[in-house]
């Protein structure tokens, strides 16, 4: 009985962890400041959460930066906020252009479960030719995901080339890895038709590159 007593009282603290850690970590998402040229591109009712340059490599010419949006009118701790992803190009004529978009392929801020918001823009990866998106969050069950994308200098196109993730029950301790790399003929590939609630679940019915498992 005594130690039924103390499993209902871990049980009740825990629940009560659980609520205080989302209202800790549950937090509006700051605006960055961006340059004046690039303001035109932020929609209206919506604000510019990541603003970052990107590297097409050697031998191009045109610069390109990444901006991320979110809804400001839904924001709330039971919407899912909509967040948009633009890269913005300059062209021959020294304009700057939408090049991509994808509304999809950043997660919204209360999809990271008990752990708040799963996108930080500190870890947003840029390296030449390519980006990262990383992503975490869960509950029992803390998850990792990272979906990175590289710059086709022919095409003038941005292509999904891998995907991480990982997980960590923290009841089991069973802690799994896997890498998917992806064929060029597959659908959704390219950044502005990138889905990945719809590529998850592709992949978790096929073989990753590599996998781990502790």
């Amino acid at each position: 009985m005594k130690i039924l007593r103390i499993l209902k009282i871990l049980k009740v603290l825990m629940i009560c962890g659980i609520g205080c850690i989302w209202q800790l970590t549950f937090a509006e998402t700051v605006a960055v400041s961006v340059p004046d040229e690039f303001k035109p591109f932020i929609e209206p009712n919506t604000k510019a959460i990541t603003y970052r340059k990107l590297d097409l490599g050697e031998g191009v010419k045109n610069e390109a930066v990444l901006l991320i949006l979110e809804e400001t009118l839904t924001y709330n701790k039971n919407a899912d906020t909509q967040r948009i992803l633009k890269i913005i190009q300059r062209d021959a004529n020294n304009v700057w252009l939408l090049v991509t978009r994808n509304d999809k392929a950043v997660l919204c801020a209360n999809c990271g479960g008990i752990m708040g918001d799963p996108y930080e823009q500190d870890r947003l990866e840029i390296k030449p030719q390519q980006f990262s998106l990383s992503f975490q969050g869960g509950s029992r069950e803390m998850w990792s995901s990272k979906w990175t994308f590289k710059y086709n200098t022919s095409l003038k196109e941005w292509f999904l080339i891998e995907f991480y993730q990982s997980s960590l029950d923290r009841i089991t301790g069973d802690d799994k890895a896997n890498t998917w790399t992806f064929p060029k003929n597959l659908k959704y590939r390219t950044l502005d038709a990138f889905d990945p609630d719809v590529l998850t679940e592709v992949l978790s019915k096929s073989s990753p590159k590599s996998s781990v498992r502790k």
